[in-house]
């Protein structure tokens, strides 16, 4: 089917091409059957003035065709498009309108000429090389273009169909053109041909890359605008559009008041009439009015709102018979305000006054419009007239009431109290914005207007300063919604997972459309934007824009993977965190309208197990996705909202649609939030993304610089200092040396087996950030570079009988390691001069060792505080685990409490690797030790498992295990012959069994770390089960005991020894417990008497 082509010659407008059915379905047709996927329909008035329409998307999708109610937009900008089309070609991309680009681009489209008896053929061919052949030959896929000289008119490219030119394919090579009908393919030889390239537009994608969806047929606004860049960015002014088309004579005349043609013929008549009569006085009535016009948006349930001001104006000539009534009606544009209607009814009825009137009397219902006309007339000192809004249109009323020496009566007259001229002028002002003609000023007509203010040669009618924001926001907005990049990061499955209403509610949400913002919104905002468009200023980002600066994409955190945007937030185990935090945000809301047992239900049923929410790790490395990426939470970190949130959450919350949008809106705001305060940020000085208010590299250099200000006296110490300090990528990763005379108050604790700890008052505290380098600060005399959280009390611990250093750095390399995971912080090294030992310093637990908070305060831990403590104490062994290392001394005076929930492990002393094992050196408390242990000196991981079993026990109960009988080599033999702890009161059989599998005999057999961390995690989640169980447990447990358990210390033997002390053992020759020979000397129990101090 060919292309429909204009007649040359008269005039086809878009009210002819709707009337047409036949021409309108046969050109439509044509467009689609050709694989056009944008088209320029061209309307041929006469050689020198072509109107162009650029049609909307036609695809071969599930919707294809124009959007609804295009020709409403056409209809508004027809007579805007009057230029001539040699000169809108140079920018119009003709395969895609959306994007304007004005430099020659390469689009394999070659233009060739072909040799034909020695001399060059003037038939030039256009098509896509597919094919080069050894012979000489190519395949060429071949397009057609009208190109019609007379009209200097040239016609998109599409693809040829029946071609006559070359049908020499073979029926192998046909075979190409057969799997697409609408291509031809031709074959050529090209020594006989000359080729160069045309200038032709690159598409962004190529069409089947074009992201569609079947989301009812429409492409999210995101990804395209629904109208063109050219129609808003680089349309002419109207006024200058409608002087193109006007005469040579009323160009020259300048007028200030553009008509449209059919509106200029009305205002000549009315003319006409007026010099007819025998008045020189004339009464009128105007008025303006101001329409929202809505049209189906590009989201379902989505509208695009217009407002279009029109006026009307009614004439009463007051002859001796008979009074004559004229009307006038038209529209205009600009600022929209009724008062800019009103303004230019008064213009253009002062305009259409003939010289003859001398005197108008105007009646008005709008106060402002007559205000604003006799402020700008005699203008009011205190208010400068650049500031007044529609200063065009006052000056041209000033310039006209000058002009034509008229004297203006102003009257302010009642709207709608029945006044009938009055109110005809109204009906006429709403009917001129649906069907007046257009009506605009032209500056350059003012005689008395020295500047204009105008953007893109555009006059703009306002303020300058209220006019720029607007603008320059809207032209960021479309530009951000054109750039390729945002289509890279989605797929054809993420786009139908995401429901696009929602997320362009919470991505596009501007200062425009809110008046009210803060400083925190306007962060917020463009840190979303930013994250979803890969615009945050990560390592890949400006590697890729700067390399020569940015050597190296690789994150300066982690050292291991590229520095996307995603990376920067999640690096380690950041994203289980924040995926966390995304569900603790949606259960609160859950919480609110239903009971905690069924938010948690929901959270683990519906959240948690849904594929929409499942942590994609191939793609937290990469800012793009491939065409079979799903949706994840990769998505939702990026700010787009899934279509199964909403639909959960419908389903339980029975909310109106209006409420359970604002409250998704709400759930996304305040994860956002969340992400931008884990947003590393960027150091002022290297510009490196960091850590937030920590950058590595610099703060590497100002600890350098204070290398030489302090010393420990010893080398190993010193070294170990400073390599943590150059490493620390945190400030939780760094220790320091603190200076014994900045702590005071120093007071005895107690002595452990290998140690003894002191409490203090550090009178500096930690570092957390450095000082601002813009402003010098100094205390004392000393210029302080690091900010300090101030005075904190900390715990001093000593490590005795040490034949070497390397102990004591050992625990210090291994608590450092676990800070912040349920493990005692660790600030630094000092060293006490009056003993000449070197202690650390860490943080100090209120409650002291979990033995003394069950001694003091066990009849305040209630079921859940026990379970609580057990949580985290799990959740510190899991993070030992985790760093392959085993604890090898785990038991209650190794776990201290800062509360009555929250317990943290310590003493790393004996912590090791797994794969190193010294069966000739144990050490340990008995009670705690496992039997492969005590047989034979294995120690693994399941060994600190039996220990957190038998720590379980102590939570429990409040006993110590055997607490009455002494610990010697009796008790050893007895455990790796399968003795258990007496269990003294009735607990919950949930708790019992966790505990009891954790003392099994064979260590394969009990549970991992992680085990038992999603063991008790399962209390809180399953609450139609396990925890309906474990309450009616609990119940029970409390009437059997009547609350009255509570351990007494008097009970305990005198040689129940629970302090850490060496073991020496004869192993056996295989783990069987009835084959071995065990002993402990006897002076080894003196020797601990000696020295022990019990924790109470």
């Amino acid at each position: 089917m060919d292309i429909p082509i204009i007649p040359k010659g008269g005039t086809i407008t878009i009210e002819k091409i709707i009337d047409d059915k036949l021409y309108y379905r046969n050109m439509i047709k044509s467009l689609r059957a050709n694989n056009l996927l944008y088209a320029d329909q061209i309307i041929n008035n006469n050689p020198e003035n072509i109107r162009i329409l650029s049609w909307a998307q036609v695809t071969k999708g599930k919707y294809p065709g124009k959007e609804p109610y295009w020709y409403k937009t056409f209809e508004d900008k027809l007579y805007e498009a009057e230029f001539n089309f040699a000169q809108q070609y140079d920018y119009i991309n003709t395969f895609n309108p959306l994007t304007p680009i004005n430099e020659k681009t390469k689009f394999t489209v070659t233009k060739m000429e072909q040799q034909i008896n020695g001399s060059l053929n003037s038939i030039p061919l256009i098509g896509k090389i597919k094919e080069k052949q050894s012979d000489n030959t190519i395949i060429l896929e071949h397009y057609t273009q009208i190109d019609n000289n007379t009209d200097n008119f040239k016609s998109p490219l599409h693809p040829c169909k029946q071609c006559d030119l070359f049908p020499n394919l073979t029926e192998k090579e046909g075979q190409k053109g057969k799997k697409n009908e609408n291509n031809h393919y031709i074959k050529i030889n090209t020594n006989e041909i000359k080729s160069y390239d045309l200038e032709i537009r690159q598409i962004r994608a190529k069409p089947n890359e074009r992201l569609n969806t079947n989301n009812k047929g429409l492409i999210p606004k995101l990804i395209q605008s629904p109208e063109s860049i050219l129609n808003f960015c680089q349309q002419k002014d109207i006024a200058a559009q409608i002087i193109n088309q006007q005469n040579s004579v009323e160009l020259e005349k300048k007028k200030t008041i553009i008509y449209f043609p059919s509106m200029l013929h009305k205002i000549n008549n009315i003319k006409e009439k007026i010099n007819q009569s025998n008045v020189n006085f004339i009464e009128a009535f105007t008025d303006g009015s101001c329409i929202t016009r809505k049209t189906p948006g590009n989201l379902v349930g989505h509208y695009t709102k217009k407002t279009i001001m029109g006026y009307g104006i009614v004439f009463k000539i007051n002859q001796e018979n008979s009074n004559e009534i004229i009307t006038l009606k038209g529209k205009t544009s600009g600022q929209p305000s009724s008062t800019r209607a009103e303004l230019m009814a008064i213009a253009v009825l002062l305009d259409t006054l003939p010289e003859k009137i001398n005197r108008v009397k105007i009646n008005t219902d709008s106060n402002a419009a007559i205000m604003a006309i006799k402020g700008f007339i005699e203008p009011n000192k205190r208010k400068r007239r650049r500031l007044y809004k529609n200063t065009y249109l006052l000056q041209t009323i000033k310039e006209l009431i000058d002009q034509k020496d008229i004297k203006v009566d102003l009257i302010k007259v009642k709207s709608h109290t029945g006044i009938e001229l009055n109110e005809l002028a109204d009906k006429l002002a709403k009917e001129g914005c649906k069907n007046g003609d257009p009506t605009e000023i032209n500056p350059q007509g003012l005689k008395n207007v020295k500047y204009f203010n105008t953007v893109n040669n555009k006059p703009i009618d306002l303020p300058i300063q209220e006019y720029m924001k607007e603008y320059i926001s809207i032209n960021h907005l479309i530009d951000w919604k054109m750039m390729y990049r945002t289509t890279t990061t989605l797929s054809q499955w993420i786009i139908i997972a995401t429901d696009w209403e929602y997320t362009q509610e919470t991505l596009m949400y501007t200062s425009i459309t809110n008046p009210e913002t803060s400083e925190e919104d306007q962060k917020l905002r463009t840190f979303k934007v930013k994250l979803f468009i890969n615009e945050l200023p990560t390592k890949q980002i400006m590697h890729d824009r700067y390399p020569q600066l940015y050597q190296s994409p690789t994150c300066i955190k982690c050292n291991e993977k590229n520095e996307t945007a995603v990376h920067s937030l999640t690096c380690g185990n950041g994203i289980k965190d924040l995926r966390n935090e995304f569900f603790i945000i949606i259960k609160k809301v859950l919480q609110k309208e239903l009971n905690n047992k069924k938010a948690n239900e929901i959270i683990k049923t519906e959240f948690k197990s849904h594929s929409d929410y499942q942590i994609d790790n191939n793609r937290i490395h990469t800012a793009k996705a491939d065409q079979f990426s799903n949706f994840s939470f990769i998505d939702i970190i990026k700010n787009l909202i899934p279509k199964s949130l909403k639909k959960i959450l419908k389903k339980y919350l029975k909310k109106e649609k209006k409420e359970l949008k604002n409250i998704i809106i709400g759930i996304i705001q305040e994860f956002t939030k969340k992400l931008h305060n884990n947003n590393p940020g960027k150091c002022s000085k290297c510009q490196n993304n960091i850590e937030k208010s920590w950058c590595h590299p610099c703060n590497a250099k100002r600890f350098q610089n204070e290398f030489g200000k302090w010393t420990s006296e010893n080398r190993e110490i010193d070294e170990l200092i400073q390599q943590i300090q150059l490493n620390a990528n945190k400030y939780q990763e760094i220790i320091e040396w603190i200076p014994f005379g900045r702590l005071e108050n120093v007071a005895y604790l107690a002595k452990g087996g290998f140690g003894t700890a002191y409490k203090a008052n550090w009178l500096d505290g930690f570092i957390y950030s450095h000082k601002n380098q813009k402003k010098k600060w100094y205390e004392f005399g000393k210029q302080v570079v690091w900010n300090r959280c101030g005075k904190k009390n900390v715990c001093l611990k000593s490590l005795s009988n040490l034949t070497d250093n390397i102990d004591f750095l050992q625990e210090i390399k291994n608590q450092l390691k676990l800070r912040g995971k349920n493990a005692i912080a660790i600030y630094g090294i000092t060293k006490n001069p009056t003993e000449n030992e070197y202690m650390m310093v860490m943080d100090y637990a209120e409650y002291g060792s979990l033995r003394n908070l069950l001694n003091d305060n066990f009849k305040k831990l209630t079921w859940r505080r026990k379970y609580n403590i057990l949580s985290s104490i799990v959740i510190g062994l899991t993070n030992i685990h985790e760093m392959g290392l085993m604890h090898k001394d785990f038991h209650s005076g190794n776990i201290v409490n800062q509360d009555l929930t929250l317990s943290y492990i310590t003493d790393f002393g004996l912590c090791k690797p797994v794969t190193e094992n010294n069966p000739e050196n144990i050490y340990g408390v008995i009670p705690y030790m496992a039997p492969e242990t005590l047989s034979r000196g294995e120690y693994t991981q399941a060994s600190d498992i039996y220990s957190f079993g038998m720590v379980m026990l102590e939570v429990l109960t409040s006993y110590q295990p055997y607490y009455n009988i002494p610990h010697d080599a009796t008790l050893a033999k007895d455990i790796c012959e399968g003795l258990k702890p007496e269990i003294k009161c009735e607990i919950p059989k949930f708790l019992k069994e966790i505990m009891e599998k954790c003392w099994n005999f064979e260590p394969l057999n009990r549970p991992t770390a992680e085990e038992l961390k999603s063991q008790l995690e399962s209390y809180d989640y399953d609450d139609n089960e396990i925890r309906k169980q474990v309450n009616k447990q609990i119940n029970d447990a409390n009437k059997s005991n009547k609350n009255s358990i509570q351990y007494d210390p008097n009970e305990m033997h005198p040689e129940a020894i629970y302090t850490s002390r060496h073991l020496p053992f004869v192993k056996s020759k295989n783990f069987n417990t009835k084959q071995w020979d065990f002993v402990i000397p006897d002076d080894i129990i003196e020797e601990v008497e000696e020295n022990e101090i019990q924790e109470n």
